[in-house]
């Protein structure tokens, strides 16, 4: 009696899923003449055999992951037409596979199908009866958490309410359109952290990655990084949803830190290129990888990991700006040295300096670089401008190249995402009298003016170095705000030489350090820096310091101002 009502039980789940099923096929009756939202278009195209039945355009959608679509679907909700978000809802719905297993650490259950369409190549080359490409799924994903949780030190997996068969994630191999390497699918709302909502969800990956930027195995590879790191963000630290493009940028980042050797993020590099006069908000984010790439590279990947905490309580550029206060630096300031750091790409790259591939990058081109060809006595060149947006000037002049990089950054606007655009002008000349004008050896002069000023940051260089504006050693950031990672800046003309000493004094004119310094490019010009630490490796206290600076041809005397954190 007892195992009659296990069987009744059984079948009538098994009933209810047909329904269910059968039902999703018949949304799917899809009609191309009728009016739907353009998300509908996205997702049916993100299915091979979707965008095959209803004919749908090549280019229609492309995207390296649905992750876009699932959020854009979420802010529409309300407003979609109840067919659409049956037929949204019909798209993502869970496809069982005839098959599934549990990973090796029974962290996943990975599901698919043994033939057809959405069946990964039948190679079993160690004869466990498995695919080879599944064994290969379980091995990439439960690398990817473990380095994830274990070294990085992420949250893990949630519980997903025993959907797809157990409480194991699920993740489900498919054949998706070209271009498309997998998608992370929103599911049950967890709770809300400080009206952020947090979500159980599943992956569905490509069953061959074949004719991809990224093909084969290094596909797989990437895909279980990206797609993963997706589940946790939204399980454990909620998803912002009108900041999709931050959420590429730590998924894309994570590709390259799991597997360094796998260059996925190079295909995408060109959009912010060419456009880096636009926010980082309007970008999709997997172009803006460098961003992540350069605050790791100057901090740690731990960076990564307090900025993604601080995404349950702010938005995440209010959050990047929390993070970064609490190594004495800010937004504005970190911003400014990034634009720096993208100029320096492809033959103007320095080895030792900027981005470690910056030779492999493109150089800012299109509508980031306006190209200006001097016409005596002068001429004003008219700049409009976004906050967290950067436009780059190279100005020919005598056979040399004046550049100037000019970056707005005004937080508030940041926070607000403001599409307000302000003016500035720089006023080239051959006869400027301004006592605030920027000298260039050759003889031009540069004046700069805008809305705003303070919200400004420029840059000067010639001929791809840092113009030193005068014969002054610049020291930054002045005060400096410091903890065990920071690092004071001296700027030094180029007549100084090789190597100086470099000695510091307190406000009573005891010495606390005293070294030799070899002068190298930064941020600026040429110079040095130092970790605001006595000769005992001890942070200084806060306070007036003096700093001495002699060369074999110069010295030069100032002083800063320390603030211990």
């Amino acid at each position: 009696m007892k195992f009659l009502k296990i069987i009744i039980i059984l079948f009538l789940l098994l009933l209810q899923f047909d329904l269910v099923f059968s039902q999703a096929k018949r949304i799917l009756n899809f009609n191309t003449n009728e009016h739907h939202d353009s998300l509908i278009y996205k997702a049916l195209s993100i299915k091979s055999k979707l965008k095959k039945k209803y004919n749908l355009p090549e280019n229609i959608y492309n995207n390296k992951c649905g992750f876009s679509l699932q959020v854009e679907y979420l802010k529409k909700k309300e407003i979609l037409s109840d067919n659409d978000k049956k037929l949204f809802q019909a798209i993502f719905f869970r496809d069982e596979k005839d098959t599934s297993i549990l990973s090796s650490k029974k962290n996943f259950r990975i599901h698919y199908n043994k033939n057809g369409d959405d069946a990964p190549e039948n190679i079993d080359k160690d004869k466990n009866g498995i695919p080879d490409f599944v064994d290969s799924v379980n091995f990439y994903f439960e690398y990817a958490l473990d380095k994830m949780t274990n070294l990085l030190g992420y949250k893990g997996l949630v519980p997903d309410n025993n959907n797809g068969g157990g409480n194991e994630y699920d993740i489900y191999i498919e054949n998706l359109s070209a271009g498309t390497y997998g998608y992370t699918t929103f599911e049950d709302m967890i709770s809300e952290t400080n009206a952020i909502p947090r979500y159980t969800s599943y992956i569905t990956i490509d069953n061959r990655f074949n004719d991809f930027y990224t093909s084969g195995m290094n596909g797989l590879k990437i895909t279980a990084a990206h797609e993963l790191f997706h589940a946790i963000q939204i399980s454990q630290y909620g998803i912002w949803m009108d900041d999709v493009y931050y959420y590429e940028i730590f998924s894309t980042w994570m590709e390259t830190f799991l597997h360094p050797e796998v260059k996925d993020y190079y295909q995408y590099l060109s959009e912010y290129f060419t456009s880096t006069s636009k926010p980082f908000w309007k970008h999709s984010g997997y172009d803006l990888t460098i961003w992540a790439i350069f605050l790791t590279q100057k901090y740690s990947s731990s960076i990564m990991k307090s900025i993604l905490e601080a995404f349950t309580k702010y938005t995440p550029l209010k959050a990047t700006e929390v993070v970064l206060n609490s190594f004495g630096k800010s937004l504005v300031s970190e911003y400014s040295d990034f634009s720096n750091w993208v100029y320096f790409t492809s033959y103007r790259a320095k080895n030792g300096f900027y981005f470690p591939e910056a030779k492999n990058y493109p150089l800012v081109s299109g509508s980031s670089l306006r190209l200006i060809n001097f016409i005596s006595p002068s001429c004003n060149i008219n700049n409009y401008m976004q906050s967290l947006s950067t436009q780059y000037f190279n100005v020919y002049y005598k056979g040399d190249t004046i550049s100037f990089i000019s970056s707005k950054i005004d937080l508030n606007e940041i926070y607000e995402k403001s599409n307000n655009y302000t003016s500035s002008t720089f006023v080239v000349s051959e006869n400027g009298s301004d006592s605030k004008l920027v000298l260039f050896p050759n003889g031009l002069k540069v004046a700069f003016t805008a809305d705003n000023y303070s919200s400004w940051k420029n840059f000067f260089l010639i001929n791809n170095d840092y113009l030193i504006e005068n014969n002054d050693v610049k020291v930054f950031p002045n005060p400096s705000f410091v903890n065990q990672n920071s690092q004071l800046f001296f700027n030094v003309p180029s007549s100084v030489g090789d190597e100086i000493t470099f000695s510091v004094l307190s406000n009573d004119l005891r010495l606390v350090y005293n070294s030799k310094k070899v002068i190298t490019p930064i941020i600026g010009g040429n110079g040095f820096s130092w970790n605001c630490k006595d000769n005992n490796e001890n942070i200084l206290s806060s306070g007036i310091y003096f700093y001495f600076i002699k060369s074999a041809q110069k010295e030069f005397k100032g002083k800063f101002s320390i603030v211990r954190k």
